[in-house]
């Protein structure tokens, strides 16, 4: 029997692929870097990325963008505290109106930070600053911001004073960005304790994790419930399986009235694992799990999303036999591992994933950074990767800015259409940093671009398959006006336009992730084929199993699974 799996761009349309609908990068007045921070979209699929820039050549500002869903520039902004020094924005958030929100650290007078939170309206006219000096006249820090169907905004991070040291910091602001209530926590040791996330409940509570000094001088997750008035309703703590034990939580998540919380935490002879708790309403540890990777290294979680379900997702980065791995773990509703999916780049080396979300067909979505050589500059690029509800990898996709350096990715987030948006900064042409977004679209086709649209630009096919003892594998590439072009600063996306391909490549990988057979080819060949006798690079059998084939051209990636029966 002969199986034929034909796989071209229209089919990937009609089914689970998304490609590069458009990409913004974004180059300050001075030619200096710009970093983002945090993204989100609006219901609209409008698009906000807030961090920071250098309006003059000497100092930062808080730097805040929005785009619409065409990837063209609506406004930016820029906010100086006052001093003309160091304005970051950390977290931004919209309201059902269209208002943004952004908050951070400034400097007003002095040399001490403060928090600074911004409400701009739809149009990007200011409407209030809100900032908040503590009572020890010291730094002041904010992470995250949140807001709840009421209107009310909520910020953590952190205020420093000479008696406790770093404390918990929490803000309720109203719409007119009046302070409602200030919480603040300071852990048992009077050490460094710093708030780094926060979620909000249909009630008006607020959830608070961070990390906090213990009484062995190394750290442990704190967790905080504070009520709609600003009372503390319980505080829970924990520390590792290790007898030193450095535990950072770096996420918190809400899910079927349940808080989920997780980040890194030392364990006994482990080094660093995934620690993910799930605790009730009335703060009760519900269940703890630990991952420890494969390559029994420094295993980091850095993002957690949880379904009304009950269902726990988790992602960052992970020791594997070589170097640190992408991974994506789903726990159900008792803690119980569903699935582990792992992702290892082409050249073995660091990949870390920073997000993750769901949409709501319950596909998740991780992104992050990672390292790779050839057919790449060997430095660090955008990846992000989709799988389905149970953890099958469904596409790829990895930017390499203009520049052929560093591409950091930051953040992203999802709208309800499923498009997928990311941020981060990359280098460009002048060895400075820009800010990056992408969207990742449901058609693929950018319908206001006005440039040709090619129906299967695309075409890869390997038959047979499942295959035995050998399988063809065809690619088709048209001529180059069928490219996506990537978008200059205040452009967006478009289809068509480019005069050359990038150098396209095939790549063969193992179920963990792992390269095992490559091959790359000349600029501009149209198309070819290969034949894979299921041997890897030094030409030794693989065992039966499950490989996946990848076709890179640029920022097109297709990825197609094969079968391999012994």
């Amino acid at each position: 029997m002969k199986w034929i799996v034909v796989i071209t761009l229209l089919l990937v349309l009609l089914g689970h692929a998304q490609i590069v609908e458009w990409i913004h990068r974004y180059n300050g007045p001075d030619n200096l870097s710009e970093w983002p921070y945090d993204i989100t979209v609006d219901t609209s699929g409008n698009v906000y990325v807030c961090g920071f820039g250098y309006l003059t050549a000497t100092y930062m500002d808080y730097l805040t963008i929005k785009y619409n869903s065409s990837g063209d520039t609506v406004w930016l902004r820029y906010y100086d505290g006052g001093q003309l020094f160091y304005d970051r924005a950390h977290a931004i958030a919209i309201d059902d109106s269209g208002n943004v929100y952004v908050t951070g650290l400034s400097i007003e007078s002095g040399n001490q930070y403060d928090i600074a939170t911004i409400k701009y309206n739809s149009a990007g006219v200011e409407q209030w600053v809100a900032r908040y000096n503590g009572p020890g006249n010291d730094d002041d820090e904010a992470y995250d911001i949140a807001i709840d169907d009421s209107g009310y905004i909520y910020v953590c991070g952190y205020t420093r004073s000479a008696a406790t040291f770093t404390d918990y910091i929490t803000l309720k602001y109203d719409r007119y960005g009046d302070t409602v209530w200030t919480s603040t926590y300071n852990g048992p040791f009077n050490g460094i304790d710093i708030a780094y996330a926060l979620a909000l409940d249909d009630s008006g509570n607020v959830y608070v994790t961070g990390s906090g000094n213990s009484a062995t001088y190394d750290n442990d997750y704190y967790t905080i419930k504070i009520n709609a008035v600003g009372d503390t309703q319980w505080v829970v703590a924990y520390d590792g399986t290790a007898a030193t034990a450095y535990d950072y939580a770096n996420d918190i998540a809400l899910g079927g009235g349940y808080i989920y919380v997780t980040g890194e935490s030392d364990g006994a002879g482990t080094e660093a694992d995934y620690a993910t708790i799930k605790y009730s309403p009335a703060g009760d540890t519900l269940w703890e799990m630990r991952y420890n990777g494969p390559g029994n290294g420094d295993d980091n979680a850095n993002g957690i999303v949880a379904d009304s379900l009950g269902n726990v997702f988790v992602t960052g980065g992970s020791m594997g036999p070589v170097q640190t791995d992408y991974a994506t773990i789903k726990y159900n509703f008792s803690g119980n591992v569903e699935w582990v999916s792992r992702y290892n780049g082409p050249d073995d080396d660091i990949d870390e994933a920073f997000d993750i979300v769901l949409d709501h067909m319950g596909n998740v979505y991780v992104a992050g950074q990672s390292y790779a050589t050839q057919p790449y500059t060997p430095e660090f690029d955008f990846l992000t990767i989709k799988y389905n509800a149970s953890g099958v990898e469904q596409w790829t996709h990895r930017y390499n800015g203009t520049g052929d350096s560093q591409d950091h990715l930051y953040d992203m987030a999802v709208d309800d259409a499923g498009n997928v948006y990311v941020t981060g900064s990359s280098i460009g042409n002048i060895g400075y940093d820009d800010i990056v977004t992408i969207k990742y679209g449901v058609t693929g086709i950018n319908e206001e671009a006005g440039n040709a649209v090619c129906e299967i630009p695309f075409n890869l096919t390997a038959s047979p398959n499942p295959f035995h003892y050998q399988t063809r594998i065809r690619f088709t590439i048209p001529d180059a006006g069928c490219m996506i072009e990537e978008a200059n600063q205040g452009i967006s996306g478009s289809v068509g336009g480019t005069s050359e391909y990038q150098k396209p490549g095939l790549t063969i990988y193992d179920a963990t992730g792992r390269l095992v057979k490559q091959w790359d080819y000349p600029a501009m060949r149209l198309s070819d084929h290969i034949s894979w006798d299921g041997t890897d690079r030094s030409d030794r059998q693989l065992g039966s199993g499950v490989y996946f084939l990848r076709l890179t051209v640029g920022d097109y990636q297709e990825t197609h699974q094969l079968l391999l029966i012994r």
